[in-house]
């Protein structure tokens, strides 16, 4: 039951959900009751539960283990969350009637119930069903592990769930098939990977939409109960990404970091806040969302009095603790008395727009920020090279080349700062992964943008330290 006093009108509601009938082996109706000072309406609703299921001292649902009971516990889960957000919906309403002087009636509570359970109802349809789902995320009512989606995965779904209805239409126009749950196999899912590939997105694109796919079904299957088509999920997988492509491995050594925080700019001006705010994502190895939102009460000292910067990380939700470890990044700081700038909610599309240009004229005086880098189209692009609208430099292979200031972006500041610490040698793997928030030294090491080149100086400075040392070869190093 629930009870509400309102002083503004100096009346009180109820509200309880029962059942008035208990066979045992059939589902019968749940019953609202509705009481105030002047009414009290009893309305049946479109939902039904089996008796042995209700808990009648909380006029709810039943709990049960997601584990043993799946479809009770799915069962259970939707109507109690059907029941909660019809009760919130009653008190509005019933107050706005209040307001109107429009009286309770049964038919009218009928009406109002009817109309929210057709907007909370699970769509049966793949399409409507994805787009129900994003609009659940938005508002936090479907959560990640009891954790709110953010706004990028958020951003991600929406762009999947484009994509998706591209795929659903092609299909169906090749096949003359309508894609529904239980049609989705092996051919389904090898068809949507040759949509992507054929499309022509990027490898790292492909296996997020593949994860956005899987994640969908999974979905479906475990909260909404839409199928049980578990078993195709092993047909599908990510593809493996090129080695050395620039889109995902291209970072700032500590010389261009250098040269960029040293680039004399308009004080103030939008183009020196903005390097500002993608120097601080070097110097704390974090993502654009983190690193661009720091506020006052981010920073502090330890115990010990080292100068910190804590974060709960936006997509993972991990408490970082990132040590001040540049005099670099503590002078920025100082510069704003530790109110950094806002770049609003895109500064991930400002940064990246500026930052190739800053970098661009960096590269008059630094010249490695020139060296060309093997790298990929994007649709947009093969698309205006097909029109003839624009051409790109190529090797002798046909792969693309640009210059390494135009494929900076954001998270190449994360990827930088990690690099750098990394080929510092000073540290440890696990104060590395304390500081970039990572939990899998999988993951972790994606981050290390060492090209084979790098890796062969770096053999190569070691023995030459070593026949400083005394050796003569590198036979006595076996």
């Amino acid at each position: 039951m629930y009870c509400i006093v309102d002083p503004e009108f100096c009346c009180s509601m109820t509200i309880r959900f029962l059942l008035r009938s208990d066979k045992k082996d059939k589902p019968v109706p749940v019953w609202a009751r509705v009481r105030t000072p002047g009414a009290d309406v009893w309305f049946a609703l479109d939902a039904y539960i089996l008796p042995s299921r209700w808990d009648k001292r909380k006029g709810m649902p039943r709990p049960y283990n997601m584990e043993t009971d799946p479809d009770l516990h799915r069962a259970s889960v939707e109507l109690t969350a059907y029941l909660n957000e019809l009760r919130d919906s009653l008190i509005v309403y019933v107050d706005q009637c209040a307001e109107k002087g429009q009286q309770l009636t049964r038919e009218l509570l009928e009406k109002f119930a009817a109309k929210k359970r057709a907007k909370t109802e699970v769509p049966r349809a793949i399409l409507p069903y994805l787009d129900w789902l994003i609009e659940r995320m938005r508002d936090g009512s479907f959560k990640h592990n009891s954790q709110n989606y953010d706004y990028d995965t958020i951003k991600t779904w929406v762009v999947f769930r484009n994509v998706y209805e591209r795929f659903e239409q092609d299909f169906e126009q090749k096949t003359g098939r309508v894609l529904v749950w239980s049609s989705i196999d092996k051919a389904v899912l090898d068809a949507f990977l040759s949509f992507l590939e054929d499309y022509g997105y990027l490898t790292k694109t492909v296996n997020k939409y593949v994860i956005c796919l899987k994640s969908l079904i999974k979905y479906a299957s475990i909260y909404h109960h839409l199928h049980n088509n578990l078993e195709c999920l092993n047909y599908i997988a990510k593809r493996r990404e090129v080695a050395g492509c620039a889109t995902t491995k291209t970072y700032l050594n500590d010389a261009e970091i250098q040269a960029l925080y040293s680039m004399e700019l308009e004080p103030g001006s939008l183009r020196d806040k903005v390097r500002d705010i993608f120097l601080i994502g070097c110097y704390t190895c974090q993502r654009v969302s983190d690193y661009s939102t720091l506020k006052r009460s981010n920073f502090g000292t330890t115990a010990s009095g080292t100068k910190v910067i804590r974060l709960v990380q936006e997509k993972t939700d991990n408490l970082t603790v990132i040590p001040v470890l540049n005099d670099n990044l503590q002078r920025i700081l100082e510069k704003y008395d530790y109110n950094l700038p806002d770049l609003g909610s895109n500064a991930d599309v400002l940064i990246n727009r500026y930052i190739k240009n800053l970098l661009k004229e960096l590269s008059a005086k630094i010249p490695s920020l020139q060296t060309p880098f093997k790298t990929v189209l994007t649709i947009r692009e093969k698309n205006a090279e097909k029109a003839e609208q624009v051409s790109f430099c190529r090797d002798e292979e046909g792969n693309v080349l640009r210059p390494k200031y135009e494929i900076i972006s954001t998270h190449s500041a994360r990827r930088s700062g990690i690099t750098n610490l990394y080929k510092s040698n000073l540290f440890s793997v696990r104060q590395l992964m304390s500081i970039s928030g990572h939990k899998s030294e999988t993951t972790f090491y994606q981050y290390v943008s060492e090209s084979s080149d790098e890796l062969a100086d770096e053999i190569a400075a070691i023995m030459e330290k070593h026949k400083k040392q005394g050796g003569t070869s590198n036979e006595d190093l076996f």
